[in-house]
This record gives C-alpha cells, sequence and structure tokens, in this order.
C-alpha cells in the first residue's frame, strides 16, 4: 500500500509537541505507520511545514438536532429563558431537521473534528450521523422534572436507545440524564438501574441559577418551573450545590462527562474527590457558555488530565469548531499551553467517548485523522 507522508518541527502526538523536525508516515486509509525523525526515505513528503500537524479533534458535546435552531434564541439571556425558548421552538419539519444537521455536520469534517458526544431526543439526526465520516456516541437524553412522568420517560428513552442500536454499535449508545434540575428523584432511580453504569453525560452548574435552585430554591428557575407549570413544591432536592445533588446517583467507577461547569468551585472539585469513585471529566464549552450567559468557568480548578472539549449547538454557538473554542480558552485564560489545549482536545477527548483505541493520538495502527494548524489553532486543512 502507498505510503506518504507528512514533515514539521511543530508535530503534536496527541500528549505533547515533539522536538525537531519529526515525519509523520501513514497509509492510503489514515493509519499511522511510523511517527520519526526526519530523514530521506522515499516516502513521498506530500507536506513539510512550520504548521502544527495534531490528531483530529473530539468534540465531547454536541446536539446535532438542534442545527436548524442557529440564530434562533438571543444571546446572553441565561439558561432557564434559553431553556424555554429550545422547548418552545425547537419543533420543525424533520426534513429541515435532517438538512441541517447534515450542513453542520460537513463543517465539523472540515473543522477537523473527528469524533462527536451527541445529545440525542429524537431518531431526526440517526440517518446523517450513519452516513457521516465522523466517529459520533450518541447520548440519548433523559429528562422529566415531575415524578408522575418517570415510568413514562424511561419507556420511551429505552425505545429511542434500540432505534439508535439498531443504527450503531452498542457501544456508541447509551443513556444520560439531561440536568440536575430536569431530573426527578424517581427518574434517577430508573435512569441508574437501565444505564447500566455505562459512559454518560450531564449538563451540570451551566448557570447561577441552578445553585440557587438547589439551595433553597429561589432564583430564575422558579419562573421557568411556572412557565412550563411545574409545582416548585414538588421539587424537593436540597443540596450546597446542584452537583453535591446528582452526583451520588452514577454508579460506581462509571465514567461522567460534566458539561459546561460554569460555576463549579474548587470546594466542588474536592466534594467530587473526595466523596465519589464515579471517573469524571469535565467538559468545556466556552462559546457556549459566553452566548447563553455571558460567563465561563475558571478552567484552572479542573484536573488537567481530565478535562476535554464541546461546541454544544448551533443554538448556542455561531459555529461547530473546537478549535474557535480552543482560540477562546486562550484568549480569557492565556496561561494556558497549547499542549495543555490540544491534548484537551485529543487524547483526552478520545479517552473520554471510549474511542481512544482508534482515535486521539498518532499510535502505530490508529487512525485518528490528520489536520494541519496554524499557530493559534485555527484550522488551515485537513490532512486525512
Amino acid at each position: 500500500m502507498q505510503l506518504q507522508k507528512v514533515v514539521s518541527e511543530r508535530i503534536f502526538d496527541g500528549f505533547d509537541f515533539l522536538e525537531g523536525y519529526w515525519q509523520l508516515v501513514f497509509d492510503a486509509t489514515g493509519s499511522i505507520v511510523a511517527l520519526t525523525p526526519f530523514e530521506e526515505d522515499g516516502y513521498p513528503v506530500i507536506l513539510k511545514t512550520d504548521d502544527i500537524i495534531c490528531p483530529g479533534f473530539i468534540n465531547c458535546h454536541c446536539h446535532l438536532e438542534l442545527s436548524h435552531m442557529q440564530q434562533l434564541v438571543p444571546e446572553k439571556t441565561g439558561l432557564p429563558h434559553f431553556l424555554y425558548a429550545i422547548n418552545t421552538q425547537r419543533q420543525a419539519d424533520v426534513q429541515q431537521i435532517a438538512d441541517a444537521a447534515a450542513i453542520a455536520d460537513a463543517r465539523m469534517y472540515e473543522n477537523g473534528i473527528v469524533a462527536v458526544g451527541d445529545i440525542c431526543n429524537t431518531t431526526h439526526s440517526i440517518e446523517v450521523k450513519r452516513q457521516s465520516l465522523l466517529y459520533y456516541h450518541n447520548f440519548i437524553e433523559v429528562f422529566g422534572i415531575d415524578p408522575g412522568i418517570a415510568e413514562k420517560r424511561i419507556v420511551a428513552a429505552n425505545a429511542l436507545l434500540q432505534d439508535y442500536k439498531t443504527a450503531f454499535a452498542a457501544k456508541q449508545c447509551t443513556m444520560a440524564p439531561h440536568a440536575p434540575y430536569s431530573i426527578s428523584e424517581q427518574l434517577w432511580q430508573l435512569i441508574k438501574i437501565h444505564s447500566g453504569g455505562q459512559l454518560t453525560s450531564l449538563h451540570n452548574q451551566e448557570d447561577p441559577a441552578e445553585n440557587l435552585l438547589f439551595k433553597n430554591r429561589t432564583g430564575a428557575f422558579t419562573d421557568f418551573y411556572q412557565k412550563i407549570n411545574f409545582n416548585i413544591e414538588q421539587f424537593t432536592a436540597v443540596a450546597n450545590s446542584s452537583i453535591e445533588y446528582s452526583l451520588p446517583w452514577f454508579s460506581t467507577q462509571q465514567q461522567v462527562i460534566l458539561v459546561h461547569n460554569t460555576t463549579t468551585t474548587g470546594q466542588d472539585i474536592i466534594f467530587c474527590t473526595e466523596t465519589s469513585d464515579a471517573v469524571l471529566y469535565w467538559c468545556l464549552c466556552p462559546n457556549a457558555n459566553l452566548y447563553i450567559t455571558g460567563l465561563l468557568p475558571d478552567v484552572n480548578i479542573f484536573p488537567k488530565d481530565r478535562v476535554v472539549v464541546g461546541t454544544d449547538s448551533l443554538a448556542s454557538n455561531h459555529q461547530l469548531s473546537i478549535s474557535a473554542e480552543l482560540q477562546t480558552l486562550k484568549k480569557h485564560f492565556p496561561e494556558l499551553l497549547p499542549k495543555t489545549l490540544l491534548k484537551w482536545a485529543t487524547s483526552n477527548g478520545a479517552k473520554a467517548l471510549n474511542c481512544f483505541e482508534k482515535l486521539g493520538s498518532f499510535d502505530i495502527g490508529k487512525q485518528p485523522g490528520i489536520i494541519q494548524l496554524a499557530h493559534n489553532m485555527d484550522v488551515v486543512r485537513r490532512i486525512v
């Protein structure tokens, strides 16, 4: 099989930058054959550059089926208003939803993304993802704050899960609770039983109002519940923060991607470390945070070997681009090293989505995708 190579003094292998000029040799399928210091060995050099050469990006959090909602929701209105807008405006023609999802999927590919953790509430994106060049992990989302509908919601979630398992490998389809404020205790119990301790995801501490709700049932969520005709007197959960309430619902050693974490504190991190043995990954979606609340988490409090990056949806972002997320993080946290940001977007993300055996690094035999980045981490082009 024909081999070819790219040569750069800025090769990032998924963990760190290699010093000096190195060559990345790969075959026509994109499988990595060798990563060695540069030498004249007869393999054709398709690119010799001072730009960064990097494995493909992992987008750990997306809502592909909301791609038709781009620019429909105003910016910086806060999470409760955003949720209400999504609930009341997401309905559209199925073909319109599928067409928008297909365009978004193609743009993610162009932007150097190779894998996506995607939140699913319907079957509308199945065919787009089934034909995609990207690897998808499908999180079948469950929500229902009314305890009276818990059984109904888990039955519907299991039916949707089976639809996805018909189209994808079973390991790519797992159940995920939406958020602490949208799950009754009865539904949490059912999710814990039916999820089987598999990889899952949770929207976590996305807005200051979330913690207020759990501390004393005050804040903007009280208005949100009123709009959806839910009696807040039925909301009995009380904790110092929402994560203190939600974390005990996860199984021993369950792998959990906590998403947004806008108001997570150092004390919350300590609580998680001391009280839970779940395997937690902290997903940052900075552009969506700025879109919804105008706030960013203090990224320096999170354990760096467990931070990953996501885009959220086009309802809360102007593009689905991991490189754009990295640039925003660098702008607001200039102390972050490029190798740290790129590790979050590659090997960390692949580990979080359980696809590290194939993606996330330039290990021999993998097909991780190969992208060329400018020094500001903007995508120049996708090589493979």
